[in-house]
């Protein structure tokens, strides 16, 4: 049975708690948060006192039974946080406070007169107050949240391309899309206002070598670079490669890696590939000029195809190289740069870029 880290809520407090099992039972579990001392409980609190479950929607504390299992109550280990109460004595009353002394045999005690209450009179003046309305905290925008780190790669950069920051996501169970080797998902960094935390979140269907994920980052942003070079000359419309990174996350059992970039609204395109396919269907003078540009303007050492993307915000590129060095598996080197001029016509802005004319578009 697979053991995670689970994280618990106390009063203002937040602890996790390692090797939590599905199988284990929520009685077995109150045993462990109280032998784990990672909550400071009151002095003399027992096993039976403790109370755990979750908050629902409407921030009520929903209880589960001791001999449940957290699989039997749909406890998700990812996303879920734990609440941990300690009930109510039977001797406390609904306010917590002590029992009335009913003692039958005790002295009577002579009654005070009763005097009036005096009232002080009201000022027609307002005491201004300091402060303003403070808001109320809410654990809920950390429900499902997790540690990662977030490793970025700067192609203009001379030395130490990579950086790395902590952050703190939050990353939906059930895929939004699904291809042939990799699966995505929403995606959001709970650092980030809400209009712009959401991201995707691409995993490998079969496991890859760690490298796999940085190399990929760095690819599309090297391709970024090109893009931005690209623009410099003025074409009828600019590209744009989506700054892409590297999630790490360190709260799951194993190596959890991400590569992660902005969601884009709109139309996903596959424009061309790196065989020499062209969209039939939407052969745009843009893409294929920008690949055009990229062999031409780097003396003929590489060549960025595989465009694809929201219009002309693209995402997932491939690079031939001349010696076929880097950038992965899909980089063909030569044969890449033969397959991509079999099918490339030139047009409109291969002219306008000045660009040596192969098979030009009439």
């Amino acid at each position: 049975m697979t053991a995670y880290n689970v994280w618990f809520s106390f009063e203002d407090e937040e602890a996790e708690l390692q090797d939590v099992t599905l199988d284990m039972s929520v009685s077995a579990l109150r045993r462990k948060l109280l032998d784990g001392k990672i909550f400071r409980f009151p002095t003399g609190t027992t096993q039976t006192e403790l109370e755990i479950g979750k908050l629902d929607d409407d921030d009520n504390f929903e209880r589960w039974r001791p001999r449940s299992t957290l699989e039997e109550v749909g406890f998700r280990p990812n996303s879920d946080t734990l609440c941990v109460r300690i009930k109510k004595t039977k001797g406390d009353d609904e306010d917590g406070d002590k029992p009335a002394n009913n003692t039958v045999n005790a002295t009577p005690q002579p009654v005070s007169p009763v005097v009036p209450p005096v009232i002080p009179q009201q000022s027609s003046e307002i005491t201004p107050q300091p402060y303003g309305i403070c808001p109320v905290r809410s654990l809920n925008i950390l429900q499902g949240s997790e540690r990662a780190i977030r490793w970025e790669y700067d192609p203009y950069a001379t030395t130490a391309e990579w950086t790395q920051t902590a952050t703190l996501v939050r990353i939906e169970v059930v895929p939004f899309a699904e291809g042939n080797f990799r699966k995505a998902f929403y995606c959001y960094d709970l650092s980030l206002p809400p209009a712009g935390g959401k991201f995707v979140a691409k995993v490998a269907k079969k496991a890859v070598p760690r490298a796999v994920y940085f190399e990929d980052v760095k690819t599309q942003m090297i391709a970024k670079k090109w893009a931005d070079r690209y623009n410099e000359r003025g074409p009828p419309k600019k590209v744009t490669f989506i700054k892409s990174f590297v999630l790490e996350l360190i709260d799951r059992a194993g190596e959890i890696i991400y590569g992660a970039e902005p969601y884009i609204e709109g139309k996903y395109l596959k424009y061309n590939n790196n065989l020499g396919f062209v969209n039939p269907l939407d052969e745009r003078n843009t893409p294929q000029a920008f690949s055009h540009f990229t062999y031409e303007h780097s003396n003929r050492q590489l060549l960025i195809i595989d465009i694809q993307g929201v219009a002309d915000f693209y995402t997932d590129p491939q690079i031939h190289t001349y010696d076929s060095a880097g950038f992965g598996v899909g980089n063909w080197g030569q044969k890449g740069f033969e397959k991509f001029f079999e099918t490339h016509r030139c047009n409109a802005i291969c002219q306008f870029l000045k660009l040596q004319l192969i098979n030009a578009k009439s």
